[in-house]
């Protein structure tokens, strides 16, 4: 594996919101011969986005990484491991559904795997229901935790059934009135917005996470990934360049949002600001 393509698995580490560091991991291993030596280094580098939370970025590696698996085993493990994420914690159960499959095409008598995909297919018959029920003691409920849960149950059972429909949206809203710091909540609207690129409604998710913040941590996690996004996405040069700021302001080591500033800068040819 080349130094180019580890540096921008490193970068993808360090800035797991950028699409610009991902499409930069994807062109570089796509130029290369398959080897072995990156199927290894990417397997790791799934595990460390997983450990992070970046699933996103941990299913594009797997798919990176999967048609240099040459052994069919190792192949049905990856494809369980995309397939768990992407059911579990991304709520694409269709996708989840195809890789189950594709395992027991290999695996024909796996019955963990067969199990799964009967649950998946008697919960689409009954998922509008479930829904319902979840909303309705949501909407009773006197414990804010509880309700909260409640209504991030009904978006997930509509989520994984039914993408489209508003329901996903609603009740992800109202979780997060209820109780504006829920991280699940939060992930899954910022991402339903960022696929259905309504990205200006994203960057104001984002601001009201960051306002909510529970750590020092979280807030300038929020505010680089919304200095990225305002610079490689929204072509807001002055609002990635005031977001970069509130970091440093904070933590004037920040590495990411030292980087970013300098690269914005540079790219608005800000040069005085820049040698300030």
């Amino acid at each position: 594996m080349t130094p180019e393509i580890k540096s921008a698995l490193s970068t993808l580490l360090d800035r797991p919101s950028d699409p610009e560091a991902l499409a930069s991991v994807q062109s570089l291993l796509w130029a290369e011969d398959p080897s072995e030596d990156n199927l290894y280094l990417l397997i790791e580098q799934v595990g460390m986005h997983q450990e992070q939370g970046n699933w996103d970025n941990a299913v594009a590696l797997l798919d990176l990484a999967l048609p240099l698996v040459e052994d069919e085993d190792e192949r049905a493990e990856l494809l369980l491991t995309k397939g768990r994420i992407l059911e579990d914690e991304l709520l694409e159960e269709e996708l989840a559904l195809a890789c189950f499959k594709e395992v027991l095409e290999i695996r024909p008598h796996d019955e963990g795997t067969a199990e799964a995909v009967e649950e998946i297919e008697l919960f689409r018959e009954n998922w509008e229901k479930v829904a319902a029920k979840y909303v309705e003691e949501a909407e009773s409920a006197s414990d804010r935790k509880v309700a909260t849960g409640l209504f991030l149950s009904a978006a997930e059972v509509a989520a994984r059934a039914e993408p489209g429909s508003s329901m996903v949206e609603d009740n992800l809203r109202r979780a997060l009135k209820v109780e504006p710091r829920n991280a699940k909540a939060s992930f899954h609207l910022e991402r339903m917005l960022r696929r259905e690129d309504r990205l200006e409604e994203l960057a104001d998710a984002m601001y009201q996470r960051a306002d909510v913040a529970a750590t020092k941590e979280e807030r300038l996690e929020v505010f680089n990934g919304m200095g990225e996004l305002y610079a490689t996405e929204l072509d807001a040069p002055d609002k990635a360049v005031a977001s970069f700021k509130r970091v440093l302001t904070v933590d004037p080591r920040s590495e990411r949002a030292l980087s970013s500033l300098v690269e914005t800068l540079t790219e608005q040819g800000s040069w005085q600001e820049l040698a300030d």
